[in-house]
């Protein structure tokens, strides 16, 4: 679905199977999809429409990138989380934010560890801040 929407294969991506909800970031055309409904909804933002991210962690910001602002960098690794959530936000009225969980504990199933999801939102941040320094 993410390679439908974007046009090509994203070169970096999130998903939470277990939410249906999926993010990929396309350098070459300068674009992010963000879908929900296990593919069946989505939007794809221009790069100049993202406004920044943030990673949550049992509800508190640990770490942002905002167009404008200082980074908050992430501190710390917290291997007893209960849930880590990816938030994307964009210049988009209707649709300002999309929030993405990479990692919580009540799904039956896990595929990951609070390490690993914290790991990937830096990673994600990384590329929100070159992307807005661009």
């Amino acid at each position: 679905a993410l390679l439908k929407s974007l046009g090509a294969v994203p070169e970096a991506e999130a998903l939470s199977p277990a939410e249906g909800r999926a993010a990929g970031l396309d350098f070459d055309g300068a674009q992010v999809a963000v879908l929900w409904n296990r593919g069946g909804s989505g939007l794809v933002y221009a790069f100049e429409e993202i406004e920044g991210g943030e990673i949550i962690v049992d509800g508190h910001v640990v770490a942002r990138v905002r167009r404008g602002e200082a980074r908050k960098a992430l501190d710390l690794m917290a291997p007893d989380a209960e849930q880590v959530v990816l938030r994307l936000m964009f210049a988009d009225a209707r649709h300002p934010e999309f929030e993405l969980a990479l990692w919580d504990a009540t799904l039956p199933v896990q595929t990951s560890s609070p390490g690993e999801a914290l790991r990937l939102g830096r990673r994600w941040l990384s590329h929100l801040e070159a992307l807005l320094k661009g």
